[in-house]
């Protein structure tokens, strides 16, 4: 009896060890097998998903081997990918996409955040590297430029990949760190200032820091305006202006100029005459009393002539209405001149 049951103990020991062991067996092989991708994913909490990014032909200038061309495309690619990006498939070379309207429409059509145009200038063994980030409705947000002289082309590969790595560093600081601010006025062309310093001419993108800004824009011939602005971290704001022209001032009259040149000219003409007559009576004897007692034993009249101070102030008086003629005249012609030239001057001169 007891062997019996010795034997039925065996017999199910053998079992068990052998299920154990098929398990064991099986629960290995699953863990080794690779696990189902999860469809959707939920990101990490503050992770944020690789942008996706169009990233137009580049823009070559003053390069023309081919061999170059595609070995800093490839670098520029591997950069975008690097720090981040996606790229969407390229696009067609042709016809060219060179206007925000068309980088709208490319980064529709690839479901893209970004769109990045590279340009690359090449003088003299001086290359310069323009990367241009643009947001999915063709705004410019952040531009990246490196140069490099005299260097080698995997110098300068090197350059373009880091440059290009660094454009999703840009963009965060820019979208984190500080307000954005886009200026334009009508015209274009004037000049900027933040807090009374000077940023730059319209149009405009600069960076501010957070906090009351105080902008003013002023050009040559219109009016300064100014506007308050609280600039709000990770904004971006536009501010434009409509300049007023400012009335040209009244121009100052020329008949005073006239009159004043010709006065003066009568006056210097009149002091000449005088002053040489004077000068010609000098010495003489005075006409109608010299006569009788008058004359000494040697005939000699006691009464002459003594003009040479007056002469003298009568050649004065005529040199200083001389510079003065000049002078009117001088500024007759200025200022006939700028109100129209040659022309002005002939009607201003007819003008009684």
């Amino acid at each position: 009896m007891q062997w019996r049951v010795r034997q039925r103990w065996a017999r199910c020991s053998v079992f068990i060890a052998v299920v154990l062991w098929l398990w064991a067996g099986w629960g290995v092989a699953r863990a080794g097998a690779p696990s189902p991708p999860d469809p959707d994913p939920d990101p990490a909490p503050g992770a944020t998903a690789s942008p996706r990014v169009v990233l137009l032909p580049v823009v070559f200038e003053g390069l023309d081997d081919a061999s170059r061309r595609a070995l800093l495309e490839s670098r520029l690619r591997e950069g975008l990918e690097s720090g981040g990006a996606t790229l969407a498939p390229a696009p067609a070379p042709a016809p060219a996409c060179t206007e925000a309207a068309c980088w709208r429409t490319l980064a529709e059509a690839h479901d893209a955040r970004y769109v990045v145009l590279a340009r690359i200038v090449v003088e003299a063994r001086v290359y310069r590297m323009t990367l241009d980030l643009y947001d999915d409705r063709g705004e410019g947000i952040v531009r990246a430029r490196e140069s490099c002289e005299v260097c080698g082309i995997a110098d300068v590969a090197s350059l373009l990949h880091d440059q290009a790595a660094a454009l999703w560093v840009k963009l965060e600081d820019l979208s984190l760190a500080v307000p954005v601010l886009d200026v334009r006025s009508e015209p274009a062309g004037a000049t900027v200032e933040i807090d009374g310093v000077v940023v730059g001419l319209t149009p405009l993108r600069v960076t501010v820091r957070p906090g009351s800004r105080q902008v003013e824009v002023r050009k040559q011939g219109f009016s300064v305006q100014a506007r308050r602005l609280e600039a709000v971290g990770g904004t971006r704001e536009s501010l434009s202006f409509t300049l007023t022209p400012v009335p040209d001032a009244p121009a100052r009259p020329l008949r005073p100029l006239r009159i004043a040149g010709w006065t003066a000219v009568g006056i210097a003409g009149a002091g000449v005459v005088t002053g040489t007559t004077l000068l010609v009576l000098d010495g003489r004897e005075a006409t109608g009393r010299c006569s009788g007692a008058d004359r000494d034993a040697f005939g000699t009249c006691r009464y002459l002539h003594e003009t040479t101070v007056a002469a003298a102030i009568s050649l004065s008086a005529a040199g200083v209405a001389t510079v003065v003629a000049i002078t009117s005249a001088v500024l007759f012609r200025r200022r006939a001149r700028s109100r129209g030239g040659p022309l002005a001057l002939r009607l201003h001169a007819a003008m009684p």
